[in-house]
């Protein structure tokens, strides 16, 4: 009995042994595979048989030669587009074999090549959930730092600040010189975005790439990006030519045709401006990044009106304002006057609530009459209790409708003429109200942010511009007009209405109607004149 005992143990051992040693082997070979697929990922597909991509995922080994395989056809070609539905069979296999490492490159890779939002979001945040219990730093950087990215489109900025600020703890907490080449560039990305530009470009000059590896475009593009905020067009040239000369992604010669474009147009070189602003406009369909299709586009109209090309020139614009206009429907869905209007209904709460916190106080001390005093005196805390409570959210909500505010009206100051189509967009929308106000609720960008100063200088500036002078000769024909009634006469000339003006000065409409009648004396118009028609008849603005 004894015997049979043991040879059941040592049967148990040799499985267990066999099982482990089989995850080990697995592992190793999908880790050592990954060193070619990062410098020559050409050789592993030409030793694959094409039935790998296209045969049933039935086991491990399966499932690590197709995942091998198609990480080795995108990194040769960024335009593929994986096929899901066996990446996501992969990952199965993978969590039942305990794969760690294959399991988080497929998520990864679904994740980086979905277009569908929700579903990058659900693989990045069970990779780092696989990361974290793993405490693998180099995956929790890389995994934060995609999902920021994911965040940053969606323009959901508090979540996109957390996730760049987790990115940013881990890069300090990474031993650099042991990280993989796709990392290093990831690390020296992290610190162009931060604005450290001679630390990124240390780190990209002193990448050791060679040519035919599939990460020499990129370092020499990110190079050429760094060079260019540095506004060393030259430099910037060479390193973004090149990139293109061996970049097959579509996505990534846009962006280097952008900074091309614009390096070439800031040395006056109109003919290579011309090339790469074409080759640009011929990938912009594929391009999802509106910061790098802003400078494109804004490049382009300096182009068009350097040379007289007005025709040119209004077809950029109203692209560009198409992408301001996407921009501003993501962020706000809907329109300033829905957080006014939000603002407006959470007072009325807010006033309910405390006048059914009255009744019920006033109701309490009749019942309680024989202890009045101490009633009293418990009721007297208590709505003071509720008043700061009140005071405080009344706070919490001005916050965040001045900071919804002002990412509006800093995107309008950007582009006076866009800021009037946006205005326009205000009164026939107006169907969209509340779900803007929910929208902004939602937004707790960050405390003590710069975002709530209107760039009034900025403002003034495009009121000359759009509306010949006009704030020029308001200010000599009317020097007695203060800075706050110059602010409203100029507003009221842009066409915004009396609640708009009141969001922005944080005032009440009220305080509004007190300026107006202030300005009204200093003008010398009658008492309930329009401002704006007195103003347009004075300068002559009848054809604005």
């Amino acid at each position: 009995m004894a015997h049979k005992f043991i040879l059941y143990i040592l049967c148990f051992l040799h499985i267990f042994l066999f099982s482990c040693q089989n995850k080990k082997d697995g592992e190793e070979y999908f880790l050592q595979q990954q060193e070619i697929l990062e410098n020559s990922p050409e050789s592993i597909l030409s030793q694959t048989d094409t039935t790998t991509l296209t045969a049933p995922i039935t086991n491990k080994e399966k499932a690590i030669a197709y995942l091998i395989n198609t990480l080795a056809l995108y990194y040769t070609n960024t335009n593929v587009e994986p096929d899901q539905q066996k990446l996501s069979e992969c990952c199965s296999i993978f969590e039942k074999a305990g794969f760690q490492q294959p399991l988080l490159e497929s998520l990864y890779l679904m994740a980086v090549t979905t277009p569908d939002r929700n579903k990058q979001i659900a693989y990045i945040e069970k990779a780092l959930k696989i990361a974290t219990e793993e405490d693998d730093k180099e995956w929790l950087f890389y995994i934060y730092y995609h999902l920021g990215e994911v965040y940053l489109q969606n323009y959901d900025f508090l979540e996109f600040v957390r996730c760049k600020a987790q990115a940013n703890r881990y890069v300090e907490e990474l031993d650099f010189n042991n990280l993989s080449l796709r990392s290093k560039i990831l690390v020296g990305k992290n610190y162009l975005h931060n604005n450290n530009l001679d630390k990124a470009l240390t780190i990209f000059e002193n990448l050791d790439v060679k040519e035919t590896n599939r990460l020499y475009a990129d370092v020499k593009r990110l190079s050429g990006i760094c060079l260019y905020k540095q506004q060393q067009w030259q430099q910037s040239i060479v390193k973004l030519e090149e990139s293109i000369s061996h970049d097959t992604s579509n996505l990534n010669r846009f962006i280097a045709s952008t900074y091309l474009t614009d390096c070439y147009n800031k040395l006056g070189n109109n003919t290579m401006s011309q090339h790469y602003r074409q080759q640009a406009l011929a990938l912009d369909t594929i391009c999802n990044l509106p910061h790098t299709q802003i400078i494109f586009y804004k490049t382009c109209i300096e182009y068009a009106e350097n040379n007289g090309l007005g025709e040119e020139q209004a077809l950029y614009m109203e692209k560009l304002l198409n992408i301001y206009e996407n921009i501003i429907s993501e962020l706000n869905q809907g329109t300033l006057d829905e957080d006014i209007l939000k603002y407006s209904q959470t007072q009325e709460k807010q006033q309910y609530l405390r006048n059914i916190s009255i009744y019920q106080s006033a109701l309490f001390i009749l019942v309680v009459l024989l202890f009045a005093a101490v009633a009293y005196h418990l009721n007297k805390k208590k709505r003071q209790a509720y008043d700061l409570f009140a005071l405080q959210e009344q706070i919490k909500e001005l916050e965040i409708l001045q900071q919804g505010k002002d990412e509006t009206k800093r995107l309008i100051l950007e582009n006076f003429d866009i800021g009037k189509k946006i205005a326009i967009l205000k009164h026939t929308q107006k169907s969209r109200h509340e779900k803007l106000a929910n929208e902004f609720s939602k937004l707790d960008i960050m405390k003590n942010n710069e975002l709530l100063n209107m760039h009034w200088k900025s403002f003034y500036e495009h009121i000359n511009i759009t509306f010949d002078n006009f704030y020029t000769k308001l200010t000599t024909e009317f020097p007695q007009l203060n800075e706050k009634e110059t602010q409203l006469c100029c507003m009221l000339i842009a066409g915004f209405k009396t609640d708009e003006i009141a969001a922005i000065w944080l005032q009440s409409v009220f305080s509004v109607h007190k300026t107006k009648t202030s300005v009204r004396k200093k003008l010398g118009t009658e008492q309930g004149e329009d401002i704006a028609e007195f103003l347009i008849k004075k300068f002559g603005l009848q054809g604005q």
